[in-house]
C-alpha cells in the first residue's frame, strides 16, 4: 500500500509521462532485484543437530549420504529415531532425543525441567576464558577443554542460539518491498 502510494506521488510530483514512468519502473525493479539477492546473505546459523549437521565423533563434516542419527555412542540403546524430544547437550549441540544423545540417567530439577546425565554422545566440555587483561579491545581467547573419557549431560529443549540479524533483516525487507511497490503505478500507466 505505502509503496504504491509513494510511487504514484513520485509520478505526479515529477510529472512523469509514459516513457519516464517506464524508466522509473525499470529502475525500481532493478534496485529491488539487487536488494533481494543480498537478503540471502543476511541470516541466522542453523541449529547444531547431532548426527545431522554435527557428527557424533570428531572428524570431517557430514555429507548428505553419511547423515545418521545413530552413532557408536547410541547404536545399542534401541532408540526410536522418529520420536522428537530435543535435548541440549553440555557441548552446545541439540540432540534429537535423550536416547540418541546416549543418556542413561534422568532426573528433574526444582523447576520441573528434566536433566539427563551420563550421556555417552555428549562430550563433556569446559570453557575456559582468561581473566580480563589490560586491553579492553584485545581479542579474548576462549579455550574449550574436552574430556573425551567423561560423558556429558543434557537438559530438555533445544540449545539456545543467538540471531542478531533478525531486526536488520526485517528492516531491509521492508525497504526492498517498498521499492518494489513503488514500481507498480508506473506499470499501470
Amino acid at each position: 500500500g505505502v509503496g504504491i502510494v509513494l510511487g504514484g506521488y513520485i509520478i505526479k510530483k515529477l510529472k512523469l509521462g509514459a516513457r519516464e514512468s517506464a524508466k522509473l519502473a525499470m529502475i525500481c525493479s532493478g534496485v529491488s532485484l539487487l536488494c533481494f539477492s543480498t537478503l540471502f546473505i543476511v541470516g541466522c546459523e542453523s541449529i547444531n543437530l547431532g548426527g545431522i549437521n554435527i557428527p557424533y565423533t570428531t572428524g570431517p563434516t557430514l555429507t548428505m549420504a553419511h547423515r545418521n542419527l545413530t552413532g557408536s555412542c547410541n547404536v545399542n540403546c534401541g532408540c526410536r529415531i522418529h520420536e522428537y524430544a530435543p535435548v541440549c547437550g553440555s557441548d552446545g549441540i541439540t540432540y534429537f532425543n535423550p536416547c540418541l544423545a546416549g543418556c542413561s540417567t534422568v532426573g528433574n530439577d526444582s523447576t520441573g525441567i528434566r536433566n539427563y546425565t551420563d550421556c555417552a554422545c555428549v562430550q563433556s566440555r569446559q570453557v575456559i576464558t582468561p581473566s580480563s587483561g589490560s586491553q579492553v579491545n584485545q581479542l579474548q581467547l576462549v579455550i574449550v577443554k574436552t574430556y573425551l573419557n567423561e560423558n556429558g549431560y543434557a537438559v530438555s529443549g533445544k540449545c539456545d542460539r543467538t540471531c542478531n540479524t533478525l531486526i536488520p533483516f526485517l528492516i531491509f525487507l521492508f525497504i526492498v518491498t517498498l521499492i518494489t511497490a513503488c514500481a507498480q503505478p508506473s506499470a499501470i500507466i
